[in-house]
């Protein structure tokens, strides 16, 4: 018996590396794995596919680019603006929320997921 497992979970953990499943990241998804807080809008735009872009800065005014994971690895280098996909279904309210935040300079925290060194905005708190 002891020699068909030494042989059988081998072959299992190869088989899951062959057959590992696809990442269930996308624009759309409600997936967040990182997240950032008192962070203030400092700008938005509107692109013409009706994606928004939202970039956020610190309550001293420091435009943050900092979108790391917990390992401090950069998710978007080089891109201080986080996107949000006019096809994703909480984009309404998202974007609401992101517009009454820029008004009223209230701080927000930010939830976001990369997919293809993009990041997007996947949920907004603000605090009131």
């Amino acid at each position: 018996m002891s020699t068909i497992r030494a042989f059988v979970i081998p072959a299992l953990l190869v088989g899951s590396l062959l057959f590992a499943a696809p990442s269930s990241a996308s624009p759309t998804t409600g997936n967040a794995t990182w997240s950032f807080g008192g962070l203030f809008v400092a700008s938005y735009v509107a692109y013409n596919n009706g994606d928004i872009g939202a970039s956020f800065e610190n309550s001293g005014g420091t435009l943050f680019t900092g979108w790391n994971d917990q390992n401090g690895v950069a998710q978007c280098p080089g891109q201080p603006t986080l996107r949000l996909a006019a096809a994703y279904v909480a984009a309404p309210e998202i974007q609401k929320t992101l517009l009454a935040a820029g008004l009223s300079h209230k701080a927000l925290h930010v939830w976001f997921e990369a997919t293809s060194g993009v990041c997007y905005i996947k949920q907004v708190t603000m605090t009131l």
